[in-house]
């Protein structure tokens, strides 16, 4: 095994030199002139309670104090004004069964592994709860799905009509 020369260490070194001066710098996406105009940061709103579409985007297996598996669900909750966040469980105990049950009458799915449930969509009802001093969405109840398409054709129905006037 021969050890690279000096020469070609230096060669070496002044491509990427020239390769690194020839990349464009991106500037970043705003004036910072415009900062001097900028008062205080807007005032958060919480999100209104209502009934909302949905689509799980993680779940993580956990266990409870009590030594119950439950899976962690994130929701990505289209309220109308942005996509919010939201965190429910999945609790397997007996006592819970009926939730699970409303899970799968509005979805169309009974998951049997946690990954399972990444994907789905549906309809529920969010209610406000405060959390750490925060008020944020809490999924209430799970809209069955036969339902929560009758909303959906209606609303679709309410848009046309007021497109024609």
């Amino acid at each position: 095994m021969s050890i690279p020369s000096f020469q070609a260490f230096q060669e070496g070194a002044k491509f990427i030199k020239e390769t690194n001066e020839k990349e464009a710098i991106m500037p970043l996406p705003y004036d910072p002139a415009d900062l001097d105009n900028i008062e205080e940061k807007p005032a958060f709103e919480p999100d209104a309670a209502g009934d909302y579409w949905f689509e799980v985007k993680n779940a993580e297996e956990r266990t409870s104090n009590a030594g119950n598996v439950y899976t962690a669900l994130t929701l990505e909750v289209d309220t109308g004004k942005r996509n919010a966040l939201v965190w429910d469980n999945m609790s397997y105990t007996e006592n819970m069964h009926w939730r699970l049950k409303q899970f799968k009458d509005c979805t169309g799915t009974a998951p049997t592994e946690h990954d399972d449930y990444i994907g789905l969509t549906g309809q529920a009802s969010f209610k406000q709860e405060e959390y750490k001093g925060k008020t944020k969405l809490k999924v209430d109840s799970f809209i069955p799905a036969g339902a929560a398409n009758e909303v959906k054709a209606a609303f679709a129905k309410s848009k046309t009509t007021e497109e024609e006037f």
